[in-house]
């Protein structure tokens, strides 16, 4: 389903939107960073995207530093898109202290990236059905012009 044109990206951009809102939640809630990554990767409803965002998670925990360096080794060589924004949130979590502005500008990031591919699949599908009844409309009126013509020898 991921690779279906249009369908997939969109379907994409909703779960990594829905783990950037668990995960900015949990982190409200001062639950640990690596905790709270854990966490909402297990809410995530595609199984591939769980499957890799936890083997990137576990490669950041056994790599015996949870730097936002090696969190952005582990989640680029788990193929995770967005993972700049991921490493993004935490360095400034790790500067400030507290993840929370970090996680709100993450989720609303994702968030747009869902509501842009949402909007442009909308407006792919209306142009289309646009097409669609300016055909059906154009065949409607040839269909009763061109009997009509003959029927009158030509001359209207």
């Amino acid at each position: 389903v991921l690779r279906l044109p249009f369908f997939g990206p969109l379907i994409a951009a909703k779960n990594w939107a829905l783990w950037a809102k668990l995960t900015q939640r949990l982190l409200a809630l001062n639950v640990p960073l690596l905790e709270a990554l854990t966490t909402a990767t297990q809410a995530l409803p595609n199984p591939w995207h769980r499957q890799s965002l936890v083997t990137a998670l576990q490669a950041w925990s056994h790599a015996g530093t949870l730097w936002p360096d090696a969190l952005g080794a582990a989640l680029l060589a788990a193929h995770i898109p967005h993972r700049e924004q991921v490493v993004a949130l935490a360095h400034l979590g790790v500067g400030l202290g507290d993840f929370g502005p970090a996680s709100a500008t993450l989720y609303t990031t994702l968030d747009a990236t869902y509501h842009r591919q949402l909007t442009r699949l909308i407006t792919t599908c209306k142009v289309l059905v646009l097409g669609l009844s300016s055909l059906v409309l154009l065949g409607v009126v040839l269909g009763v012009y061109v009997p009509l013509y003959s029927s009158l020898g030509g001359v209207v």
